[in-house]
C-alpha cells in the first residue's frame, strides 16, 4: 500500500523532551507524509491552534503539562465548535482508569498509555497513522494500554 502524497498535519502538546524527540523519530521514520506541529502546554496548542489553516487531522495530547494541562485543554477543545471534529488522543503516563473514562467523557477519541519501548512506540504511530488512512474521525473512545 502506498501512501498518499499529501501531508497530514499533526498538533502534539508535549512537555517532555525526551518523550517528545521519540514520537518524532517515530513519525519521521515510520509516517513521513505527516507534518508535526509541536508545542509544551495546552496554551501553546489553542494559540496555534488559532492560525492553523487548515486545521490539523489529529491533536496528541499529554495530560500533565504547565499552564493549561491536557484536561483543561481538551474540556477548551470541546467546547468550541470549530475544533470539536478534531480527533484528539491523549497520550500520557497515566494509566489510572478514572482519568481514562473523564478523558473519554470529555471527549477525546481515544486514550492510550505512553509506550516504554520505541517499538511500541512504532506501533502506536502506524496505528493513528492507519486510522488517518481510512479517514477515520471517531474511535469510539477507543481506550487501549500498551506495556
Amino acid at each position: 500500500m502506498s501512501l498518499p502524497t499529501s501531508t497530514f498535519k499533526i498538533f502534539v502538546a508535549e512537555d517532555d523532551e525526551d518523550d517528545l524527540y521519540l514520537l518524532q523519530q517515530a513519525f519521521n521514520w515510520h509516517a513521513p507524509d505527516c507534518t508535526l506541529v509541536c508545542v509544551t502546554n495546552g496554551e501553546h496548542l489553542l494559540q496555534e491552534l488559532q492560525t492553523a489553516s487548515p486545521l490539523p487531522q489529529l491533536i496528541l495530547l499529554d495530560l500533565n503539562m504547565p499552564l493549561l494541562d491536557g484536561i483543561q485543554t481538551l474540556q477548551i477543545l470541546r467546547s468550541q465548535p470549530c475544533y470539536s471534529s478534531v480527533p484528539v488522543v491523549i497520550l500520557s503516563t497515566c494509566d489510572e482508569k478514572p482519568t481514562i473514562d473523564r478523558c473519554l467523557a470529555l471527549g477525546a477519541n481515544a486514550y492510550r498509555v505512553k509506550p516504554t519501548l520505541f517499538n511500541e512506540l512504532v506501533d502506536l504511530v502506524l496505528h493513528l497513522r492507519f486510522y488517518q488512512l481510512a479517514g477515520v474521525t471517531s474511535w469510539e473512545h477507543e481506550s487501549k494500554t500498551l506495556h
